[in-house]
């Protein structure tokens, strides 16, 4: 089995213990490191994720993976916060964004990446707008590489 079929195994079989518990799955990867394969959880809570919780899923997806199908190299097993500065992926993620500073890169040809910072002004299925130096620039979802939240600015 591949490392993408892989991914899809465990994403859906561990979703029903995530939903059961309130847990957005922010993102899953699963590579080699260190001479044997992680698999790291970012999981997050609407108002956010303690230590003390991401040890408690750590041991619940351990468990169910252990008794699970899924055939898994020898694996090192993370579950985390994806911390403040958490990947901005879908039209959820700059719903929750909104009114917040955020650094977008984005291409209008497929080829040259702009870079835009700014606040989320409004956010849809197609665009995501951003009041970026006293302009608004309309940034189509489908465009953006890479997004993320601008610590430290409101």
């Amino acid at each position: 089995m591949d490392r993408e079929q892989i991914v899809k195994e465990v994403e859906e079989f561990i979703s029903p213990l995530l939903d059961k518990e309130g847990i957005e799955l922010v993102e899953f990867s699963y590579r080699r490191g260190g001479g044997k394969m992680v698999l790291t959880f970012l999981v997050d809570t609407p108002g956010g994720i303690t230590l003390g919780e991401c040890a408690r899923l750590n041991n619940q997806i351990g468990k169910l993976l252990d008794e699970s199908d899924i055939q898994l190299e020898n694996y090192l097993l993370q579950v985390s916060s994806p911390g403040l500065d958490r990947p901005i992926k879908t039209v959820k993620d700059f719903l929750r964004a909104s009114g917040k500073m955020v650094r977008v890169v984005y291409t209008k040809d497929g080829k040259d990446r702009i870079t835009c910072k700014g606040e989320v002004k409004s956010v849809n299925n197609e665009n995501v707008t951003l009041a970026c130096e006293e302009k608004e620039e309309m940034i189509p979802v489908d465009k953006i590489v890479k997004a993320v939240l601008e610590i430290g600015e409101v």
